[in-house]
């Protein structure tokens, strides 16, 4: 009996299932990000959408940026391959917090307290 073969996976295919992994990580960040913000998914995807990163949010609503990046350590660490770099995990967790650079940005600020 002959065995068939399996062609090897084209690059279009791993291409797609890289952004597959890519977005469900995104997802499960906007998660737990939003739980400890004590928000909706689609309300913190709202508030991102209009502008503001999450550190900001976090900011906004009492809630510390440590805590949140805590949060979402915890949650790249259980989405992401575990062979990942420390370097490239934090990674992540800063472009989550603080979110796509814009031009004339400055990094928030957190609240002080008089």
């Amino acid at each position: 009996m002959e065995q068939a073969m399996h062609p090897a996976t084209a690059p279009d295919e791993r291409v797609g299932a890289s952004v597959d992994r890519e977005d469900a990580a995104r997802r499960a960040l906007l998660a737990a990000g939003a739980g400890y913000l004590g928000l909706e998914v689609s309300q913190l995807e709202t508030r991102l959408e209009d502008g503001e990163s999450m550190a900001e949010v976090a900011i906004h609503r009492g809630r510390s940026i440590q805590g949140l990046f805590d949060v979402l350590l915890v949650a790249c660490r259980r989405r992401l391959p575990r062979d990942l770099p420390q370097e490239t995990l934090l990674r992540a967790v800063e472009r989550a917090i603080v979110g796509p650079a814009r031009p004339g940005r400055r990094p928030p600020r957190p609240a002080v307290a008089r």
